[in-house]
């Protein structure tokens, strides 16, 4: 579509010293190779917006004529002082409206730009509302007041209970009065919130609401290394699979975007083939043990997940490293394995049926799965009931059919929501990768201290575990009698399994817990030396036997019983587990006793001799 773009470029970044002496803000890295411009632009290339202008200092002319050649017409200013306003002004000299106007430093999401765009509006501006920004972005950002849905005052220093805009306007031809009246009146110093402002006391200024979608504005160091970590999560957002479901954010997609986050650069493009070995590997399960996964619930639902997992797993990896198309290649032959897998499963679940109906049903299936799996890796963008296609959700609703014997209902299933997504229609938006360097500019050293970022986890890992226990208290109470797993020699049901996850959790989440508490334990320490007159490490010596004591009882009370429920050898771990930790708590007793009477002793005897001396006295 033509439909210019103005990126508004003309500040100093002072708050980015000394890294923007060396090159403008926008030429900062989000990555190695990526800078917040290269960000920007492939958004709006991938929204098929043209022409890009870019307005700037007369300084930074040059690196962004090196930076971006023929791509963008660059317009210079030659005053050292202005505001952003007088950059859109500048641009009007040179654009007609309507147009978009775009701050250099803001990064956001794809589906922001395209809520934007596809808005019908006859206003002068439109702005993009977050009605619930972060604390920082309330302080830093253009608040906006609204009066029955209505914009009717714009300012950085009124009232935050609306909310704030993002920094992608659109600018139509009314628009030009209030910008040159603004400029007329306030001179080149005016900002775009002086005009928005005036424009919204005439009623001329709308919003579309993006409250949810992920965006940054990047004024500091500290925000420039946020911004690094969201661009990931945006990446993922705006290139991985299109009909992911809340089954698979929820089941699955913690997982693999942990891993995934974790790898380094160098890394993600050998973990990819890897993965896709292992699924290779995993999708011959049904041929070699077919008879299992028709027998036991539960292999068939660890074969699923596995499927699911490592499906997700390698589109994460190629959406959060923003890799080459060949890659993107990986993940479509990875999802189309684990489909045929699954396919072969069904049709071979068929049982004694006509062969004809066999062949039929996997032809159709086959050719489902691999079309809708193309459809999707192209990036064209499905209907909104598609959902039901991602692999969560195909995969174990195809599953649970299958346990309730309805294999040809599966099947159909399958089969349809291929269809579905091949009818789907859409507008390709993906676009080829840029190369990958070693190391982003500006190298920033995160200033949090270790002790913050303990803290930090250890909340975090506190509140996932209160979760986790939440959830597993309601699975066990509702459906803690159902058999899992049924042999001679072993039965397992849902109350065992839910058992063991529990300790699971408390082991896992604990230890980060457990290391936060061990940080105000030493804080406290502190305080402890000046209030008793005593040493550091006294004091600490004394948290931690306190610590740990509470953590042993607290174990010793729910543990065993947690151990009990395991078939077969519950009983006996039960009692190990309790003898273990019940010396672990005379232990922590008795050292406990021990240092409080090393640094508190001669105090113990004084207070025995003020006794003694008192009784004797009263005796007399």
């Amino acid at each position: 579509m033509t439909f210019p773009v103005v990126i508004v470029a003309g500040g100093i970044a002072s708050r980015l010293q000394p890294y923007s002496l060396e090159r403008p803000k926008s030429l900062m890295e989000l990555e190695p190779g990526v800078t917040i411009l290269d960000f920007i632009l492939k958004r709006f290339t991938r929204a098929n917006l043209s022409p890009i202008y870019l307005v700037t200092r007369k300084e930074n002319v040059a690196p962004f004529k090196q930076k971006l050649g023929n791509k963008a017409v660059i317009l210079s200013i030659d005053a050292e002082e202005f505001g952003n306003l007088y950059t859109v002004y500048t641009a009007l000299k040179n654009v007609d409206p309507p147009f978009l106007v775009a701050m250099s430093d803001h990064i956001f999401e794809f589906e922001m730009l395209k809520k934007l765009l596809t808005h019908s509006s006859n206003k002068a501006f439109t702005i993009c509302l977050d009605r619930k920004p972060s604390l920082s972005e309330v302080k830093e950002g253009l608040k906006v007041k609204l009066q029955g849905g209505r914009v009717v005052e714009v300012g950085k220093n009124i009232e935050s209970r609306y909310g704030i805009d993002t920094g992608l306007i659109i600018i139509r031809e009314n628009a030009r009065r209030y910008i040159e009246e603004v400029i007329n009146e306030k001179g080149i110093n005016a900002s775009i919130g002086d005009a928005l402002d005036k424009a919204a006391k005439d009623g001329e200024v709308d919003y579309v609401d993006v409250t949810g979608f992920l965006w940054k504005d990047i004024d500091t160091p500290s925000d420039l290394l946020y911004a690094r970590k969201i661009y990931k999560q945006i990446n993922l957002r705006d290139y991985g699979r299109k009909t992911t479901s809340l089954a698979t954010k929820i089941l699955v997609r913690p997982l693999t975007g942990y891993l995934a986050g974790k790898l380094k650069r160098t890394n993600a493009s050998g973990a990819i083939p890897l993965s896709l070995l292992l699924l290779a590997m995993f999708s011959l399960v049904p041929s070699l043990f077919l008879d299992i996964l028709n027998t036991s619930y539960l292999y068939l639902a660890v074969y699923v997940y596995v499927l699911i997992f490592l499906t997700d797993f390698i589109d994460v990896i190629v959406s959060f490293h923003d890799l080459s198309p060949a890659y993107g290649n990986v993940a479509l032959i990875g999802r189309a394995l684990a489909e045929m897998s699954m396919l072969y499963f069904l049709v071979a679940s068929l049982g004694e049926i006509n062969i004809n109906v066999i062949y039929l049903a996997a032809v159709l299936g086959a050719t489902s799965s691999i079309l809708s799996v193309i459809f999707e890796h192209e990036e064209i963008r499905p209907p909104a009931l598609t959902f039901l296609a991602d692999p969560a959700v195909k995969l174990f609703l195809a599953m649970l059919l299958v346990m309730i014997n309805q294999q040809i209902l599966a099947l159909a299933y399958w089969i349809a929501l291929g269809i579905v997504v091949m009818l789907s229609s859409g507008t390709r938006i993906g676009t080829a990768k840029p190369p990958r360097l070693a190391e982003e500019f500006p190298k920033i050293a995160e200033r949090r201290g270790m002790i913050a970022r303990r803290l930090e986890r250890a909340g975090s890992k506190g509140f996932k575990l209160i979760l986790v226990l939440i959830v597993l208290s309601y699975v066990n109470s509702r459906f803690g009698g159902y058999t899992l797993l049924q042999t001679e020699l072993l039965s397992i049901n849902v109350s065992t399994a839910v058992s063991a996850i529990t300790l699971l959790a408390i082991v896992y989440y604990g230890y980060y817990v457990l290391d936060g508490v061990r940080v105000l334990v030493d804080a406290l320490a502190v305080k402890m030396t000046s209030v008793f007159g005593i040493t550091e490490s006294v004091a600490e010596h004394i948290g931690l036997d306190l610590l740990y004591l509470g953590v042993t009882l607290i174990a010793l009370l729910y543990v065993p019983s947690l151990l009990r429920t395991i078939p077969k050898v519950g009983q006996l771990l039960e009692l190990i587990t309790s003898l273990v930790l019940l010396f672990f708590l005379l232990f922590f007793l008795y050292d406990l006793s021990r240092i409080i009477y090393k640094a508190f002793g001669e105090v113990f005897s004084e207070i025995i001799k003020r006794i003694e001396g008192a009784l004797e006295y009263e005796s007399r």
